[in-house]
């Protein structure tokens, strides 16, 4: 909370200054010249604050998504979540049959039908990769990345 606090003291010294200026150069009432600043420093700075927090955290390293790559997805189950994607969009499992599917992502943490194979991504029940078969070839898989499912034809 100390260091959120110092965040919006950072931010908030320039904008009130700037907005002093501002005030300053626009405006022509006194009281209003005097108000502004400090109402729209209140108002800035939290946001200014949330978006400097937002930007920060979509550039960690955690937030990226990775190139879909068969000895991570083994060795690191954590990591699948940011695989997927990559995954899905090569399009690396369309027309495969159940063998090469096994051999690129491993045994399936479970099956919903004979026909549907499901992979764990994060260990949440939404978070699950869904490859379906027919005929013994994938025709579709359900990525978690917005539950979108990909049919293949």
């Amino acid at each position: 909370m100390f260091v959120l606090f110092i965040a919006c003291l950072i931010f908030g010294v320039p904008v009130f200054f700037v907005c002093r200026w501002a005030a300053r150069r626009w405006l022509k009432d006194p009281a209003t010249r005097q108000v502004v600043p400090w109402v729209a420093t209140l108002v800035l700075t939290p946001l200014l604050c949330a978006a400097g927090i937002v930007m920060w955290v979509t550039t960690l390293p955690g937030n990226r998504n990775y190139n879909f790559d068969t000895e991570q997805w083994a060795a690191y189950p954590g990591k699948r979540y940011f695989m997927v994607e990559d995954l899905v969009d090569s399009d690396i499992l369309r027309g495969m049959d159940r063998i090469q599917v096994r051999q690129l992502l491993g045994n399936p943490d479970f099956r919903t039908a004979d026909s549907v194979w499901v992979y764990s991504i994060r260990g949440d029940k939404d978070d699950m990769l869904e490859v379906t078969f027919r005929h013994d070839r994938v025709t579709a898989v359900r990525s978690p990345h917005e539950g979108v499912t990909y049919k293949f034809d």
